[in-house]
């Protein structure tokens, strides 16, 4: 009879522990009633209830009755894989039910497997037993046990996670607005899920069924995209600011579960800069071999393999901005997110004007518009890469694919090689007849309608790849009903029956489904705030079954759950930490929502997508100018929103957000007043006017756009326009592509600084022209628009306000190896085609300035990574990035934080302060460099350094500026404007009299739109006698015999000493057509062109005294105490006002800098991406860069000083 029991227990004991419960015949914890015990063992062969003559299962008469208990225990709070601070006292409470024994007392015991028994004692049956505890760091089981007085026991069990995130309170986070590419992911068992929480800088875990919070994981700066290796066992998270994947230890048998494990880049040593710039989508082949990871700003994917961690090959994409990838049986597919459509403006060469592709000379066309028709046109011609198809078995191209889409923001693909696309396509040529059409066109042609919200399919499964789409919507002139618009399609996922795709709808806050084979909306749910992402699971017949949102604005995740693809409904939503102010959030969903637009269908950020640009040219109606040869709306390119703040005016045309009063797009020869006032109306005023203008003009149907809540026309409230504003001027600029990371330019960059700033006194790009510090901009007129920041102009190919150097002819005829769509900012400069060449420097020297990024606000080390572990510490690439941020760190330019874990489980958080590694609690002793380099060799520790910076940044706390302070204020004065195609042949001008005591005189001839001026036989006259004049060629314009003026895309001056002069004139000839603008002014030194609202503008002259004296120049956002730094070596110093008042709001803006000493050059020698046989004027080791950082905050722009 024993053996057939003992079976029968172990059934029950096998039935009940899935429930949570487990029941036992001892307890391991109370010796005093252990039925071991000799002498009250049950197994004791005197009172064994197996035996023959008191077996309970003889029912034979007279046998006494055996008393069965079941127990019954719950741990009640918390709730399972929680997770709680280090350091706190943490309450369990649980119940206890023995339905046997009630009336009676059972004893108790709380346990964890880190920390051994908590608590114990004993509570009535029926009762409820609680432990207060301090746990240690790290992953505990705790386990509550009760055992009755029969020695039988049952118990219940939770895991906790005790600290293993650890807040960094001091850490600040900028608002990047950075893309997104799949930034939630769910284990391939359905049981965890990550989303990566961009606005926080870590990963967020959660039990994927339930929505519990289990933990949080610091990565790197602004995570985007997440992928899971096939097998599960890890987690790859790509930082698309620090320009680094970090790999997750998804193993919850490891030590480091839920730690970083490695952090994988690629650096170049010369330069000290990452050459793994901007990572988004990431994919993993089906053996977990090698991952792909899209490069964003570099046009390419790096192959990856997966054990080592290295980059062993590069893809090359031959389009605009990669960024959503996928891998489905052995093909690889990458779409181009910023693919274009084939439109430009409708110039080109002379011989190729044929009045409806082309309708214009490229090549002499001006700025103004005056003279010319110009459209919008697809031209069948133009590169239009959107989807390219590699082999994975051996990384090969295999096809690509056009034409599917302009803007590509997901994607997904089945084995059998269907792919489906969430996309929009631009319809900016559907009012671009603006020059030709009959009548010409305007909004009204565009029916508030900028974009067709699309799915691309594109079939493969026959092995040539077809092309179709999907609409979501109606096409127009139909339109979606107000709760049928589907605008931005964005993450999207299909179903294992490969029957039904679920997307996001990210300008309408929805998740929907559609029919895979036929494109028909089955469904429809309301989620949060711009839905980016989705995690899809499927039943067993394949069909939906659960979905994870993630909502990037509102920071929050939807899950979802499907009774049919038809019927959703979200269940539970989970809130992410936020760190966002709230009325930048507020705004940034503004931009973002399609609810801005009249017909629901698109929105701010459709145009301007991650602050950036659609890289297209628009008819918004710009203003039609005032000359004579002007006859049509103005094509606009579309600006980036980054770095807006101090670069007032905001628009192109200088109408909407200009606060001074200069001419316009409209008024090009007369001054019109301001269209707002910060001084009366707050820093807000310029760029809310640009918002109310927007809303009531492009967001709104031009024939039905009445006054909305606010009160004005067009949609959204007053407080949710002024949110939008907020938001507009909080996202700070991008970085620097190549920033070094100890913030030593490169010599080659160094030249850059140089060449464009100072030249050796000669007007340059940046000084005495349009691009100049502090923010590569200014407010003076060349014609009718506002002259655009070169700050971020490697991300972008579209510069000037009506696309003339962005059409096919321009960016494409300089390259050897045929077109490629990212010509202008990459190899067409390279080249020295168009721009530099022609600007009087070498291509090399300013094109590394840009792309180690003047201006850029943070230091080069912000955000970059090293991870400690066993096989990274003997790395060169590892030392050589803690080198640097060591470094930096001790300068106080960035803070160096890092978290990781010990092999014991035991957590760890630690601050750099220049000499130790500190506990960031302040309870565990520090350690040094080599502490954790030998721990981390040994195997014993892994840990994640990260270059982070403190709260003191925008919204609320802008860049500080610098810029130079000129002697004497001279202005300009237009003349004569000479438009296109003016008859050869000589001119008389009569000039303005000569001011009082006047002593100089300088007159300019400027080129107005066209490559060459020329102008021959210049002569000043007085009185009707010949005055001497010296004639200055400036930006490379070339002075021949006889005062010819020649190939000037710019200006040159003639200077002459006034005194005493009356009834001037000036005589020349024009020899060509193309237009010029006659100035003059007093010949003084004028203001620098500091796109900070003062005038036209001349040379301005740096200062040569540093670390002799003080150097007086003007500052912006300059907080006391600020930090400076000189050639990215902080130094001793102060900064004072000038003139009076307090930092940072000195009188006149003008400060005093003093440096106690001024460091030796920063590089001797020349780390030269470009070569080291550039030609050109070079730097001598007098000149420095100097910038100040706002103490815990952004620094400033670079500024030239020499000693």
């Amino acid at each position: 009879m024993a053996r057939p029991f003992i079976v029968l227990a172990f059934v029950f004991f096998s039935m009940v522990v899935g429930c949570g419960v487990q029941t036992e015949a001892v307890s391991p914890f109370d010796e005093g009633v252990s039925p071991f015990d000799e002498g009250v063992s049950p197994l004791d062969e005197g009172v064994s209830p197996l035996d023959a003559g008191a077996s309970p299962l003889d029912e034979g008469p007279g046998t006494p009755e055996v008393v069965q208990s079941v127990i019954q225990v719950e741990i009640t709070a918390p709730e399972d894989e929680s997770t709680v601070e280090s350091g706190t006292v943490s309450e369990f409470t649980g119940t206890v039910h023995d339905s046997q024994f009630e009336g009676t007392e059972v004893s108790v015991v709380w346990s964890s497997d880190i920390d051994s028994e908590l608590c114990a004692g004993t509570v009535p049956v029926d009762g409820s037993t609680s432990c207060s505890v301090s746990l240690t760091p790290g992953t505990h089981v705790i386990t509550l046990m009760a055992t009755n007085p029969l020695g039988q026991s049952a118990s219940d069990a939770i895991s906790v996670g005790v600290d293993m995130f650890r807040a960094d309170p001091d850490a600040g986070h900028p608002g990047f607005a950075s893309p997104h590419s799949n930034p939630i992911a769910v284990l391939p068992d359905y049981s965890r899920l990550y989303v990566a929480n961009t606005q926080a800088d870590t990963v967020d875990v959660f039990n994927a069924q339930t929505g519990a919070v289990l933990t949080r994981i610091h990565v790197g700066i602004d995570p985007v995209s997440i992928a899971v290796r096939p097998d599960g066992l890890e987690v790859w998270v790509s930082n698309h600011v620090s320009d680094t994947v970090s790999v997750i230890d998804a193993d919850p048998a490891s030590p480091t579960h839920h730690q970083v494990i490695a952090t994988i880049q690629e650096v170049d040593a010369e330069s000290r800069s990452t050459r793994f710039d901007e990572p988004v989508g990431i994919a993993f082949t089906g053996d977990s071999q090698k991952a792909y990871v899209a490069l964003s700003s570099e046009d390419k994917i790096a192959v990856i393999d997966v054990e080592s961690r290295q980059v062993v090959a590069r893809l090359n994409i031959r389009s605009q901005d990669p960024r959503a990838l996928a891998v489905a049986g052995n093909r690889l597919y990458v779409v181009a997110f910023e693919s274009g459509n084939q439109t430009q403006v409708s110039g080109c060469l002379p011989e190729d004007i044929d009045g409806d592709l082309c309708t214009f000379n490229v090549e002499d066309q001006n700025p103004e518009g005056e003279g010319y028709d110009s459209d919008i046109t697809r031209h069948p011609n133009i590169p239009d890469r959107d989807l390219f198809v590699f082999n994975t078995d051996d990384d090969t191209a295999v096809e690509t694919v056009s034409t599917i889409g302009t803007l590509l923001y997901g994607i997904t693909a089945t084995a059998s090689g269907k792919v489906f696309i969430a996309m929009t396509e631009a319809r900016n040529d559907a009012n671009g007849r603006a020059g030709t059409g009959s009548p010409k066109h305007s909004l009204l042609e565009l029916e508030n309608r900028a974009f067709l919200n699309q799915v691309g399919v594109v079939d493969c499964t026959d092995g040539e790849c077809q092309k179709s789409t999907f609409e979501l919507e109606p096409l127009p002139p139909q339109h979606p009903g107000p709760e049928e618009a589907l605008a931005i399609p964005f993450g999207i996922q299909i179903a294992d029956d490969e029957a039904t795709l679920v997307i996001t709808a990210a300008g309408s806050n929805t998740l929907f489904t559609l029919d895979a084979q036929t494109g028909a909306v089955l469904g429809r749910v309301d989620v949060g705030w711009t839905p980016r992402g989705v995690a899809l699971q499927s039943n067993d017949d394949g069909k939906p079954e659960k979905a994870w949102v993630y909502n990037a604005v509102e920071n929050t995740v939807s899950i979802v759950d499907f009774d049919s693809p038809a019927d959703m409904t979200v269940t539970h939503t989970l809130e992410l930490d936020d760190p966002t102010d709230s009325q930048v959030k507020l705004g940034r969903a503004m931009f973002n929502t399609a609810r801005a637009s009249t017909t629901g269908t698109f929105a701010c950020v459709s145009c301007h997508p991650d602050g950036m640009s659609d890289q297209l040219m628009w008819n918004v109606e710009a203003p039609q100018c005032n000359r004579p040869g002007c006859t049509q709306f103005q094509l606009r390119s579309t600006m980036p929103i980054r770095g807006l703040r101090d670069t007032e005016p905001y628009h192109w045309d200088n109408v909407p957000g200009n606060p001074y009063t200069v001419s316009n797009g409209e008024s090009l020869d007369e001054p019109v007043e301001p269209t707002c006032d910060p001084e009366a109306d707050g820093e807000y005023a310029c760029i809310r006017n640009l918002v109310d203008g927007g809303l009531a003009s492009t967001m709104c149907d031009p024939q039905n756009c009445p006054p909305g809540p606010s009160g004005m026309n067009g949609a959204l409230t007053e407080e949710e326009r002024h949110a939008m504003s907020v938001f507009l001027l909080s996202v700070p600029n991008a970085q620097g592509r190549e920033r070094p990371f100890d913030d030593r330019v490169t010599q080659q960059a160094r030249a850059g600084f140089f060449q464009w700033h100072h030249n050796n006194g000669r007007m340059t790009c940046g000084n005495a022209s349009c691009h100049g510090m502090p923010l590569m901009t200014r407010i003076e007129q060349v014609g009718q628009f506002a002259v655009p920041s070169f700050r971020g102009i490697t991300d972008r190919f579209l510069l000037t306000n009506n696309g003339r150097f962005g059409g096919m002819e321009h960016q494409l005829r300089y390259l050897p190896d045929g077109p490629d769509e990212k010509t202008f900012a990459v190899d067409g400069l390279a080249l020295g085609g168009l721009f530099f060449l022609q600007g009087g420097y070498t291509e090399q020297g300013p094109w590394q300035m840009f792309l180690e990024n003047a201006q850029q606000g943070t230091s080069g080390a912000f955000g970059r990574q090293v991870t400690l572990n066993a096989n990274s510490t003997g790395d060169a690439q590892t030392l050589m990035v803690l080198d640097a941020l060591e470094k930096v760190a001790q300068g106080g330019a960035i803070m160096l934080r890092g978290e990781g874990a010990w092999t014991d489980g035991k957590t760890l958080a630690v601050a750099y302060d220049g000499i130790s590694y500190l506990d960031r609690l302040g309870v565990e002793p520090a350690l040094t460099r080599d502490d954790l380099i030998t721990a981390a060799s040994a195997g014993d520790l892994v840990v994640t350094l990260t270059g982070r910076m403190g709260q003191v940044h925008e919204p609320f706390n802008p860049q500080p500026l610098l810029w130079a302070d000129p002697a004497r204020n001279g202005s300009w004065t237009l003349v004569e404007h000479f438009g296109p195609k003016q008859p050869w042949g000589p001119r008389t001008l009569t000039l303005p009299p000569i001011a009082e005591g006047q002593e100089n005189l300088r007159i300019s001839f400027r080129a107005n739109g066209g490559w060459w001026i020329n102008v021959s036989n210049i002569q000043v006259t007085a009185d009707g006698a010949p005055v001497a004049t010296n004639i200055t060629g400036e930006n490379n314009s070339v002075v021949g015999d006889g005062n010819h003026i020649a190939y000037g895309h710019g200006w040159f001056t003639a200077d002459l000493d006034s005194r005493g002069l009356t009834n001037l004139e000036v005589t020349f000839t024009l020899i060509s057509e193309a237009p010029v603008d006659v100035h003059v002014s007093d010949g003084g030194v004028g203001l620098n062109n500091i796109a900070l609202g003062l005038a036209n503008t001349t040379r301005v002259d740096f200062p040569t005294n540093a670390g002799s004296g003080g150097m007086q120049l003007k500052g912006r956002h300059i907080q006391s105490g600020s930090a400076i730094f000189v050639d990215g070596q902080r130094v001793d110093g102060t900064i004072i006002c000038t003139l009076g008042g307090s930092l940072p709001d000195c009188d006149e803006e003008k400060i005093t800098i003093t440096l106690d000493a001024v460091p030796p050059p920063a590089n001797a020698t020349c780390p030269c991406p470009g070569g080291d046989n550039q030609e050109g004027p070079l730097p001598d080791d007098s000149m420095h860069l100097m910038q100040v950082q706002t103490p815990g905050g952004l620094i400033s722009n670079e500024f030239l000083i020499f000693d």
